[in-house]
């Protein structure tokens, strides 16, 4: 599973689905009930820096450090880990992440979702 640039533009070109969904901002708790549903559903592709009207926006904040924290929600946010690839891409209006996000083999939640006390604040993004 390789997240390639095309299908990240395509998809902000399409807009938002049942298997993509863009934030602008990072929210702890909307990002880990997104990836649960991807997981438990057909697989999707979140993308982060691009707004809900196909704008892209950046994230803020060092995408490499953003990518360690999303990284650390997925093993930790639904009571079991997430399968998901997490790519950086770099446009003129500043980085985006692009997360790519697996079926799970067995259904996941979030009613047993366990807190990195590291990143529990949210990210700005």
């Amino acid at each position: 599973m390789t997240i390639e640039w095309l299908e990240i533009v395509g998809r902000i070109e399409s807009g938002e689905n049942a298997r993509t969904e863009f934030k602008r901002g990072f929210d702890r708790s909307a990002f880990s009930r997104t990836l649960c549903a991807f997981a438990n559903g057909d697989s999707g592709l979140l993308v982060l820096g691009v707004d809900d009207s196909q704008n892209i926006v950046g994230v803020e904040e060092n995408t490499e450090k953003v990518q360690e924290k999303l990284t650390s929600i997925l093993q930790n946010s639904c009571g079991r880990p997430i399968s998901a690839e997490c790519d950086r891409f770099k446009s003129d209006e500043g980085g985006y992440i692009g997360l790519k996000c697996a079926v799970a083999s067995a259904a996941v939640s979030r009613s047993t979702m366990m807190v990195d006390s590291r990143f529990d604040a949210g990210v700005a993004v």
